[in-house]
């Protein structure tokens, strides 16, 4: 019997299998378009607390995607830092409130390079521009 169920923003999936006279559920956990963790379980009961604690440690790491907005909704300001732990340089409210844009202001520099309303529009421009700026870097320094 499958079963699914939602959970601060990510979709749990538990599929109950008998395997070898021993009760087992499949369970996963899927979120931004992607399967972010999975397990087995030997109750729903079980599946779904496991699937959850899953979530929770996903939701608490601060590097949890490629780009990150360090301190976003809680602060007006912070770093902007890569899954690696590598700062990219830092994000700020715009003096515009009523827009709730974001600005992104690179490491060394104090002029704003993009800004946006949507946060993961930002984010996915900072993940393009620090790719292409990497692969610019490795070129030079491979000839």
């Amino acid at each position: 019997m499958s079963y699914s169920s939602s959970y601060r923003d990510y979709s749990i999936y538990l599929d109950e299998k008998e395997e070898i006279s021993q009760r087992r559920v499949h369970w996963k956990v899927i979120g931004y378009g992607s399967e972010r963790a999975s397990g087995v379980a030997t109750s729903n009961q079980e599946a779904y607390q496991n699937a959850c604690g899953a979530i929770d440690a996903i939701q608490d790491d601060p590097y949890r995607f490629p780009v990150n907005l360090v301190g976003y909704s809680k602060q007006s300001e912070g770093e902007v830092i890569t899954q690696d732990s590598e700062l990219l340089g830092r994000w700020r409210m715009s003096d515009c409130v009523e827009l709730d844009i974001v600005e992104f202001i690179p490491e060394g520099s104090q002029e704003v390079l993009f800004s946006d309303h949507f946060i993961g529009i930002l984010c996915n421009t900072i993940r393009a521009w620090h790719e292409s700026s990497g692969s610019k870097e490795q070129s030079v320094q491979s000839t």
